[in-house]
This record gives structure tokens, C-alpha cells and sequence, in this order.
């Protein structure tokens, strides 16, 4: 489900690169972005009808997108569990015995990102399309639930995992949350954000066996970041002060993570960027997608305070 998630974004949000001296940051929290996933405002206007052409564009992408990451899932995940080791295909079952101690929770954090980002990214599809806001934001919402709780079910029927309530709640709350944004918009205030470590060694990576795992396993590189725009949640009088990109961070990682139980966790705090209140003139890539570009968190100054006290001028 990361996997497609993180697909997502690149596709949606990585473009956006474009050649202007005219950035300037808005005074308002804005609320939505009146632009689809493409750059194109005509047809997110809600008066309009959706586009067929573009709606068969949504339509026939997706599942494309979605069959190629199950059949990734399929080779590395399920299919290595019961060939490669010669286990026997158990019956569907739950299992949440270890579902608090793996990763020390960070994989609830990764489900609730990803099924975010998941949510999101098809909503703004949709919208592209010309389908309404609101509506777009409950498809987005349906679409990641369904993606996600079908990989719960497959790994209900694999033998060393099994359906995780714990994970399908998170993937659940993660899904919503930009639903819940869109009818109550002080909640867009506050972001949910990953980042990951690409300078440091691995430790999870340098263990046997653990050398061609995926980097989206590798949580000892993953930050989660709870963030909050200044801004949006001061009084007025206090804001104009403010720029309103500027938010307040609490990031959670984790060190030693061996796949199993090991580990602890890491707790930071920091300033970082809200890219959705930075419009750049003209470029309407960029300010499109910037809402997408925004579930990443840039590296920023940040204390880490727990266990241990270190400044980082630059956290990743």
C-alpha cells in the first residue's frame, strides 16, 4: 500500500519544476486548491460537468497503477512467504499479537500517511476530471480504503502476517482525514508528513538477510511528522506577524529497528514549511500540486528531545 502510495506522489507531485523569479507566500490559510492534479482550473469549477475523456483517463490509469503495485506485492511479499520458505497456505485469519511492538508503532503511522496520500491523490484526480470537491474527496477516500483493505486481506491468508485491525484502522483514519479537512477546515492546519533519512547507513539494511529489502521497511530512515501551520492557529492579532508558511513540527522516528522488536523511539521537534500556503507566480504545476509535494517533509531545523538531547540544523 506505500508502495502505491508513494507512486502516487511521484506522479502527482514531482513535475512541478518550473523557472520563475516570482514567489510569494499567501496571507491566508487557503482552504482548497481551486486546481486539478494537471494544472488546469476549467474544469474543477463545480457548475461544470465532469470531462468523459478525462474521467476515461482517471478510470482506466488507476487500475493499471493499482494492478502492477499488487503484482509487486505479490513477488515480494506473499509469494517469497510460501515458495521461498515452503510454508503451506494457511486459512484467512487475524493476527495483532505483535502489531504494537513492530517498528514501535512507526508502520501505524506509514498506514495512516499512505492511505492519506492514497486518498488525496485520486480525490484530485477525480477533480481534474471535473468531478465535484466534495464528492471527489469521499471517492478518494473509498478508493484508499478499498486498495488498502484488500493488501490487509491478502495478508490475512499469508502465513506470517495476517489482517491487522490495528493497521486497517489506521488505514481507515488516514483515508477520511482529508474529508474531514474538507468540511472542517480548521483541520487543515495540521499535516501529516514523512521523511526519510537518505544520507545515513542503514542498520536495518546491514542485518543478514535484510540487504534487498525495500526502503519502504527500512523505518529506521523514516521520520513521521505531526505538523502544525503558526499561523492558521494563532489569534489574528498575533499572526500578521507570522509567515504563513511557517509551521511547528513533532517528528517521531525510531534507531536500532531490527525488523522485530528492537529499537527506540526518537522524538523531535522542529520548524518546518507548509508548502501549501507558498503559490509561485505562473506556475500552476507547482501550485497545484503543491497540496501532494506537502505530505513530504522538507529537511528543517528540529531538536530531538527524547532520548537524548541533539540540535540538527537540517533534520531529514
Amino acid at each position: 500500500m506505500k508502495q502505491f502510495s508513494i507512486l502516487l506522489f511521484f506522479i502527482l507531485a514531482v513535475p512541478t519544476f518550473c523557472f520563475s523569479d516570482s514567489l510569494y507566500i499567501t496571507e491566508k490559510i487557503e482552504i482548497i486548491s481551486e486546481q486539478g492534479p494537471f494544472g488546469d482550473t476549467s474544469l474543477t469549477d463545480t457548475t461544470k460537468k465532469p470531462n468523459k475523456f478525462r474521467l476515461a483517463v482517471v478510470a482506466s490509469s488507476v487500475p493499471i497503477l493499482t494492478t502492477g503495485v499488487f503484482l509487486y506485492f505479490q513477488n515480494a511479499w506473499w509469494n517469497d512467504t510460501l515458495e521461498a520458505h515452503g510454508l503451506p497456505k494457511p486459512k484467512f485469519h487475524f493476527d495483532d499479537s505483535k502489531e504494537l511492538k513492530y517498528a514501535l508503532c512507526l508502520d501505524k503511522c506509514g498506514h495512516f500517511w499512505s492511505s492519506q496520500i492514497t486518498s488525496t491523490a485520486f480525490g484530485e484526480m477525480l477533480m481534474w476530471a471535473g468531478v465535484k470537491r466534495k464528492s471527489a474527496k469521499w471517492f478518494g477516500a473509498g478508493f484508499a480504503v478499498l486498495t488498502s483493505g484488500i493488501v490487509e486481506v491478502k495478508d490475512g491468508m499469508a502465513p506470517w502476517w495476517g489482517f491487522s485491525l490495528m493497521d486497517m484502522s489506521a488505514n481507515i483514519l488516514g483515508a477520511f482525514y482529508p474529508v474531514l479537512q474538507e468540511y472542517h477546515p480548521f483541520f487543515n492546519n495540521f499535516t501529516f508528513k514523512w521523511s526519510y533519512d537518505f544520507f545515513h547507513k542503514s542498520y536495518y539494511k546491514s542485518m543478514p538477510g535484510h540487504e534487498n529489502k525495500s526502503f519502504m521497511d527500512d523505518y529506521d530512515r523514516h521520520t513521521y511528522w505531526l505538523c502544525t501551520n503558526i499561523k492558521g492557529v494563532t489569534p489574528k492579532s498575533w499572526g500578521r506577524y507570522i509567515p504563513g508558511f511557517l509551521s511547528f513540527d513533532i517528528g517521531l522516528s525510531a534507531v536500532g529497528l531490527d525488523g522485530q522488536e528492537a529499537g527506540k523511539s526518537e522524538v523531535f521537534l522542529g520548524l518546518g514549511i507548509d508548502l501549501s500556503n507558498i503559490n509561485i507566480k505562473n506556475c500552476k504545476l507547482f501550485n497545484s500540486k503543491k497540496r501532494i509535494l506537502n505530505y513530504y517533509h522538507l529537511p528543517c531545523p528540529a531538536q530531538k528531545i527524547y532520548p537524548s538531547k541533539v540540535s540538527y540544523l537540517l533534520a531529514f
